[in-house]
């Protein structure tokens, strides 16, 4: 989400429940009125009610819900053993940023909600911690999950392309420092933000009070267009193209080896019938038959053993492409609104309707937080060690599955 459009947002509905946002004279701070950009589309009243709905009720629900999913998410790849393999440390990782993502989408919520209470006497502008505080560590975490979830389905796809060539390449230890060099960038991608944003005692306008709020700073909107157009919205259309290119390859690969290895099996089955009735035509030796009984067996068990590695392999590769189509779902309001701001103009900050874009940037927050929370039913279905150990905190303890 742009930062700017989230500020104008938090202004905008402070001037509709009559709070001022103070203006320095030797700062650039945004300071609207709820009539400085008249919609034609929606009035004070609606705008109002729908940015509650979104940025207070729904984001207070789903945030909350995210928050205790992914913590229940991250107990249990602790306790399955992070280096087991299956690509449990990734799917650790990615619940932590999941975490961020839905924790500071239901501080976002609070942080409405103060300001819509209209708590008198605050020492510091609630503006200044949402946008500040709140705000851009939100957008950190989404840009991180929106690579880990490009890495980890780029990760799964080339294991089952090329598995043998690429086993060094994504060995525990490496990976280990791949996701946490995402979470490095992630942060420090974002670091010019905070070097040209901070928080300083303003005179309050109409008044000779001065209260702690938000202060721009020198280049601050040059720094600004580098972070998100540059870096957060650039990378935003490059993982989801690395999510869904690859999501097909996997899938596709998968269902055509699939196919090959039934017809595999079927003709192997049908070889070793034959082969077994001419033996036992051809010979009358007890001690040969009871050998080619032993060697039948073996094979079975072997065939066992390797189907159920193909289906943990199904399944696993199923559940990344689950969390792979919830997250290319869930990304579609963001190109929604990057499309519908790109045709027309008057849908943008300082546009005839302004407020419409926020409803829709609203939109893209709590997309953006049910991506990140409904990852666990994705692991409770499709992962049975996940299941049994989900049971054994919260259930009987027995899987019916």
């Amino acid at each position: 989400m742009n930062s700017d459009s989230h500020s104008t947002t938090l202004h905008k509905i402070s001037a509709a429940i009559n709070i001022t946002s103070p203006e320095s004279s030797n700062n650039i701070l945004i300071s609207l009125k709820a009539d400085d950009s008249p919609s034609t589309l929606l009035d004070d009243t609606t705008d109002l009610v729908l940015q509650i709905i979104f940025l207070v009720i729904l984001a207070l629900i789903c945030g909350l819900f995210g928050t205790v999913a992914n913590v229940i998410n991250i107990v249990i790849f602790i306790k399955q053993g992070l280096f087991s393999g299956g690509s449990t440390l990734n799917l650790f990782f990615l619940a932590i940023a999941d975490l961020g993502v839905c924790f500071t989408q239901f501080l976002h919520g609070i942080g409405f909600a103060v300001i819509v209470a209209r708590i008198p006497n605050l020492p510091i502008e609630p503006f200044s911690i949402i946008y500040l505080g709140i705000g851009w560590p939100h957008v950190i975490f989404i840009k991180i999950n929106r690579i880990l979830t490009a890495y980890v389905t780029f990760e799964r796809c080339m294991c089952v392309v090329i598995p043998f060539r690429v086993k060094n390449i994504f060995a525990p230890r490496r990976t280990l420092i791949y996701l946490v060099a995402i979470f490095a960038y992630g942060i420090l991608s974002h670091l010019p933000v905070y070097l040209t944003h901070y928080i300083d005692d303003v005179e309050q306008k109409g008044t000779n009070e001065t209260k702690l709020d938000l202060v721009f700073g020198p280049n601050r909107e040059f720094w600004h267009d580098l972070v998100y157009y540059g870096n957060f919205l650039a990378l935003s259309f490059i993982t989801a193209l690395v999510v869904i290119v690859c999501t097909v390859i996997t899938s596709t690969y998968v269902r055509t080896s699939k196919e090959w290895r039934n017809k595999v099996t079927s003709a192997t089955n049908i070889s070793k019938t034959d082969n077994i009735g001419n033996e036992n035509v051809e010979t009358s030796n007890n001690k040969n038959k009871l050998k080619s009984d032993k060697t039948n067996n073996s094979d079975r068990n072997d065939k066992k053993m390797t189907k159920a590695a193909i289906d943990k392999e199904t399944r696993l590769v199923k559940m990344i492409t689950a969390i792979s189509v919830i997250f290319c779902i869930c990304y579609i309001p963001d190109v929604a609104l990057i499309i519908v701001r790109s045709v027309d103009e008057r849908i943008n900050t300082g546009g005839q309707y302004e407020r419409l874009s926020h409803i829709l940037y609203a939109t893209t927050f709590v997309a953006a937080t049910v991506n990140s929370s409904i990852n666990i039913f994705v692991y409770y279905r499709m992962s049975t060690k996940f299941r049994q150990i989900f049971l054994s905190y919260f259930g009987n303890g027995k899987d019916k599955e």
